[in-house]
Order: C-alpha cells, then structure tokens, then sequence
C-alpha cells in the first residue's frame, strides 16, 4: 500500500481534531487476516469518511480517484490509490479483482441534464456490476449508497418505508431508483445491500454549509412561508450504518432507509442550531419562484463559466415538497444498531469543524 499525502508532506498531526478524535476511538486491534476493501467515491464529503472508518475497523482500503480530484481528506491515509475513470474497464478489473468488499458511493448528485445522472449514476454503476461479476464473483458485499430521493419525498407528515412504491421527483431521484433496480431486474451473482440514506451533515459537507452560514447571519429560510419537515443523518452514524450492513449476511439482497430516530422541522432545527450558535434569528420568506427562477439562472451563467453551485434546478424541485421523512424502523430492527449521534452533538460537531476551518 503507499502512503497518500495530499500536500507532498509527512505532518504526523492531522489539524483536522475533531474527526481524528473520532478514529481513535473506533481504532481496533485484531490478530486475524485483514479484510480488503474497495471504495469509489472515496475524495468525496461521505466517501472520506467511510476510508477513515474502515481503516479504523482494520481493513487494507483500496481508492479509485480521478486525477482532477483533492486528496484534502485523504492526505497521509494508508490507502491504495488508483488513479483512473470509473468508465476505464480495464482499471476496474484491476481495483476489484483482490478485494472482499465492495463500497460504491461515487456518484453525480448535480448535473445540467437527465443524461449527465444517468450516464454517471446508472451506466458506471452497470458496468462496475458486470466488471465484477466477471473479475470477483465470490466477492462478499456490494454495498450500494443510494439517497432518499430515488424513493421521492412523503406525502404527508407520516414517514416514508421501504414498502411504498418510489416516486423520485426529480432527475437525480430517478437515476439513483433506475440504478436501483439494476440490482434486481438481473440481480448480480454476488451479495448486494443498498443504502438510501437521508440528508447526510456533518463536517467537510458543502450543501448543508449553506444552511449553517444563513443561520450564522440570524436569517432562518423559510419557503414559500411553510414550515418543512426532514430525515437526517450525521456523517459518523452514516459509515457506521454503512459497514454494519456490508458486514451483515441479514442485510443480503435488501434495500434500507438509514435516518435518525427522529425527524425535524426545519425552524426546529434552526432554533437548536441558533442556541449552539449563540444567536437569534428572524424569519425570511423566500418564494419557490424566486429560488426556481434564481436556479435557472445559475443553470445559463454554468454555460458561460465553468463550475456549477449547490443550488439548481433538480434541488429546487425537490424544494416544493413539505415532507421528507423516512424511517429506518426496519435497519434497526434488523441489525443491533444504536450507535446514533443525538442531535445537539451532531451541530455542535460540524459548527467546530465549520468555524475551525474557517468556513463559517
């Protein structure tokens, strides 16, 4: 394995404290064989963190990253590093060849067309499915991470289950459900566990920094004047649930929603994030039309200049809908997992990492 340092240096000290805090307390020791391990998506917000856990856990970690992509969050990991495409087949027979385990998180969460997710989401994922059927059939895990969206959002306050028929309503949402449904239209020869987790916060994370710095100015966004109601899951307990199910022979063939126990409005959420914060807010009504047509906006100005924000136009549909509440009654009542973050100390964690890295 080589040693990765994003900056050509050998610090011995991570400034990142808080998420090294983290690792040494998960370390474990063992005297069996090491598990070997694939991650895709591994530069990424989730991805990073997965890396961390696993190594942690005792397992040799294998990355695929482009040659574009930071190693910010890798830098002085022991990993394996493949630099190369995820559409490079011949890289891919490579990374999986040796491994038992499988985690696929890299993915398109924003892009400009319906083809962009599905030319990333759907075809990378199909050809990774095929890649390994062939080069590691006896592999023991393909855990997939999909998102609540493939599901689409509840149509009341009463949280959505993995019994309800998918209605994604956006592009995203309908690439991440046909991906999905590669799995089980021509099920692979291998064991498979997908993931849909709910909005995932933490540090490091750029989409949900946005709410944290109008909450840091006082300002509490409300849409369309209604209050509206999310699922979340901190980044910790999100790698956690990850591992759990790849571990797990009772997660085989199966699809989970993974949420905290309990669902937030968002002015709940914004008066506890306002007490961590040590500030008072006031109320700020922004119509949906505004944001649709600010979002529009931002969609002629990526043709002109390269780069595309957080907020587009698939999120701002997303937006229109009061309701995202899922329920992960059914992960843990399958696996002993309990090991969720409460709440405060989810904010408190990210607000430190934020303001200590300047973000805020």
């Amino acid at each position: 394995m080589s040693l990765l340092n994003a900056k050509g240096q050998n610090d011995s000290v991570s400034p990142d404290l808080l998420v090294s805090g983290w690792f040494d307390k998960i370390a474990k020791k063992s005297n069996q064989p090491m598990k070997k391990a694939l991650v895709t998506g591994a530069s990424g917000f989730i991805g990073s963190f997965l890396v961390e856990h696993l190594l942690a856990a005792g397992y040799q970690v294998k990355v695929i990253i482009r040659t574009s992509s930071s190693l910010e969050w890798l830098a002085d990991l022991d990993v394996e590093c493949l630099y190369g495409r995820l559409d490079d087949r011949q890289l891919l027979e490579r990374a999986v060849r040796d491994v038992d385990y499988i985690f696929h998180l890299a993915g398109k969460t924003r892009a400009q067309t319906d083809r962009s997710f599905y030319e990333i989401n759907y075809k990378l994922t199909k050809n990774l499915l095929e890649i390994v059927s062939r080069s590691n059939p006896g592999l023991k895990k393909f855990t997939y991470l999909s998102s609540f969206a493939a599901a689409g959002p509840s149509r009341t306050i009463d949280p959505v289950t993995e019994e309800d028929s998918p209605a994604p309503v956006s592009s995203f949402g309908k690439s991440k459900l046909a991906t999905e449904r590669l799995f089980f239209n021509n099920p692979p020869v291998f064991p498979f566990v997908i993931l849909r987790p709910a909005l995932v916060f933490g540090p490091r994370d750029r989409v949900s920094l946005q709410f944290f710095r109008l909450l840091n100015k006082s300002v509490i966004p409300q849409i369309n004047g209604m209050d509206h109601y999310v699922s979340l899951i901190y980044v910790k307990d999100l790698v956690n649930a990850l591992l759990a199910a790849a571990e797990s022979e009772e997660t085989n063939q199966k699809i989970y929603f993974v949420a905290a126990p309990k669902a937030y409005s968002v002015s709940e959420l914004s008066r506890l994030t306002l007490i961590l914060l040590g500030k008072k807010g006031f109320r700020l009504h922004v119509p949906h039309k505004f944001l649709a047509g600010y979002a529009n906006f931002k969609n002629v100005l990526h043709g002109f200049f390269k780069g595309q924000g957080n907020l587009n136009s698939d999120l701002v549909n997303e937006l229109k809908y009061s309701f995202w509440i899922c329920s992960s009654a059914k992960f843990q009542e399958e696996l002993p997992f309990s090991e969720f973050h409460s709440m405060e100390e989810s904010l408190q964690e990210t607000i430190d990492w934020y303001s200590g890295y300047g973000w805020l």
